[in-house]
């Protein structure tokens, strides 16, 4: 057993678990607002191949992979299904390592053709979740509504390319992909921008024992998060520009506004969250390992909350010498091995997340925060 729990991975109908896991490398998310998203995907290293139950990992069997603690806790950290199985062969059979790669929710949308598909002018995040029901697509798809509305249409093409049409680009909103400890299928969640999903408090300061102590803190300043000119793109309508400055940092948008006045209203909104050209915070990671103070039940809830409250669209607090930073997570690599469990976390900044939320000390005190188109 781990030295903080164990791993159990299992795949096919038959639920055959995988044995003699080395290591496990789980993705969600995204590195930038400006990313479109693709699938969660997780990548398993294996030992003891001969000992592999039948039927063996196959591509398309279904997989899940489970955490219990030894805090009193079973977590569901992945489901997905297998889209490829790698041996590498040692010079002796002990030796020969497994290495498997799956993808979750959004792998399946985009493995999905639509043609001809009509959807309704509705809210970007229920067109989204429409869409994703009429593919049947094996995913649990559900919405919290959205604040911008999209173009009714008929729409050929990919499945994930109109999702991030829709979610990312006409919402500015967030896609989580999810599961719980029960799940066999992978489910997804589309959020819209003015939609969080908990709160994660973490700490440089040595002497704390409840909140989650970081070992690494990165910030940075223009790259994907400065742009002074958005030119957004609406599907079969006039393209809006929003400038700020005389000096030019592009971005352009293709959008599914159904109005050229949203269009115009996203493509400002926009350009007022890119404006800023200070550092400011994008990333921080913490292992359990560097986490001595915190007790036995605090760190199984905090990787309770990593599978299920603190996914992308947490907001973040992070307290650097003394400083509060406030940004909103956008993406988490999980690191699993016997040993340990670390977290890479990406996050915006709180500039570029300027919706007004009614009453949040941070996101809803008017004339600070830029109301949300």
């Amino acid at each position: 057993m781990a030295t903080w729990g164990s791993i159990s991975v299992v795949y096919s109908t038959s639920n055959v678990t995988l044995n003699d896991i080395q290591d496990i490398n789980i993705e969600q998310g995204r590195q930038w607002t400006t990313d479109p998203y693709d699938a969660a995907r997780m990548i398993i290293r294996c030992r003891n191949i001969a000992g592999w139950g039948s039927p063996n990992p196959k591509i398309g069997q279904r997989i899940r992979c489970n955490i219990t603690t030894n805090y009193g806790g079973v977590y569901n950290y992945f489901v997905g299904r297998i889209t490829d199985v790698q041996i590498e062969y040692g010079n002796v059979p002990a030796m020969d390592t497994a290495v498997i790669t799956c993808e979750s929710a959004l792998g399946y949308l985009a493995r999905r053709q639509l043609t001809a598909q009509a959807l309704t002018q509705k809210s970007t995040t229920e067109q989204a979740y429409d869409a994703v029901v009429a593919s049947s697509v094996p995913v649990t798809a559900t919405y919290d509504a959205g604040s911008s509305t999209a173009s009714a249409q008929t729409y050929t093409g990919n499945l994930l390319d109109l999702v991030n049409q829709l979610i990312p680009n006409t919402e500015y909103g967030r896609i989580v992909q999810h599961g719980n400890t029960t799940a066999t299928q992978p489910s997804v969640k589309f959020l819209p921008r003015n939609k969080t999903s908990g709160s994660i408090i973490a700490t440089d300061n040595p002497a704390s024992a409840a909140l989650i102590k970081y070992h690494s803190i990165n910030f940075t300043s223009g790259q994907d998060n400065h742009y002074t000119q958005v030119t957004v793109q609406p599907q079969g309508l006039a393209t809006q520009v929003s400038t700020n400055g005389s000096t030019y940092y592009g971005l352009t948008v293709s959008s599914l506004d159904y109005t050229t006045g949203q269009a115009l209203s996203h493509a400002q909104y926009l350009v007022n969250n890119f404006s800023n050209t200070d550092s400011e915070i994008a990333g921080f990671s913490w292992r359990l390992s560097n986490n001595p103070l915190m007790s036995n039940s605090e760190k199984d809830l905090n990787l309770a909350d990593f599978q299920s409250l603190y996914q992308v669209g947490a907001l973040v607090t992070l307290d650097f010498r003394g400083t509060f930073y406030k940004g909103v997570l956008e993406g988490v690599n999980v690191t699993i091995t016997s040993d340990d469990i670390s977290f890479d976390c990406y996050v915006s900044p709180k500039d570029l997340n300027a919706y007004l939320i009614l009453n949040d000390a941070d996101y809803g005190q008017l004339n600070e925060n830029k109301l949300g188109f």
